[in-house]
């Protein structure tokens, strides 16, 4: 034991996040080339396995949306506090 003495985690599990950008693909090559715009005013939904929906979000301006397990203030496309199914 050395005089250690026990050690215990006192922070919680990092929280799960997940977002991307929305853009028009003008080539059709799955990538984000530049000068391939944003798409402002889509909604994507976060679904778990079964097909529930767990949260929607709207693209920003530039096409941005953002999900999180964190605590946080939402916006149109940032979705915080979310809890799994």
């Amino acid at each position: 034991a050395n005089g250690v003495g026990d050690l215990v985690a006192i922070m919680g599990a990092a929280p799960v996040e997940v977002g991307n950008r929305v853009w028009l693909d003008s080539n059709g090559n799955g990538i984000q080339d530049a000068g391939e715009n944003g798409i402002s005013g889509v909604d994507v939904q976060l679904v778990d396995a079964d097909g529930g929906v767990l949260g929607t979000a709207t693209t920003d301006s530039s096409g941005n949306y953002f999900f999180s397990t964190a605590a946080g203030k939402n916006t149109g496309s940032e979705i915080f506090a979310l809890v799994g199914t």
